[in-house]
């Protein structure tokens, strides 16, 4: 015999997990059928990478938290020091990633407003 305080846990569970489950089988059904030439994988592939350029740039111009603080010339500048070494070291995110932090860290702790 079940306790009676489980069988809300596991309707939460169902209740959370059924439809981010639902949409992961269909994309693993549909997923087998799209080649990575076809319309439809090229325009979710631009969909996916225009939401982030969104995400990215409202972090940048309208930031939260401590990150509000800085100075929109440091994000900007570390923003592009950071699309700069991705460009010369393509596949390692991490160098850009160290890049627009050292950047954003010596800009602010320099105290240095360009914009």
């Amino acid at each position: 015999m079940m306790d009676p305080d489980i069988n809300i846990y596991l309707l939460i569970f169902v209740a959370g997990s059924l439809p981010t489950a639902i949409w992961r089988f269909l994309g693993v059904y549909f997923g087998e059928k799209i080649t990575e030439d076809s319309e439809i994988f090229i325009w979710v592939r631009a969909v996916a990478t225009a939401l982030i350029a969104a995400l990215v740039m409202r972090i940048v111009i309208a930031p939260t938290g401590l990150l509000a603080q800085t100075a929109l010339s440091s994000r900007v500048l570390a923003l592009g020091a950071a699309v700069v070494i991705f460009w010369l070291m393509r596949p390692r995110f991490s160098y850009s990633l160290i890049a627009s932090l050292i950047t954003l860290f010596v800009l602010e702790s320099a105290d240095i407003r360009l914009f």
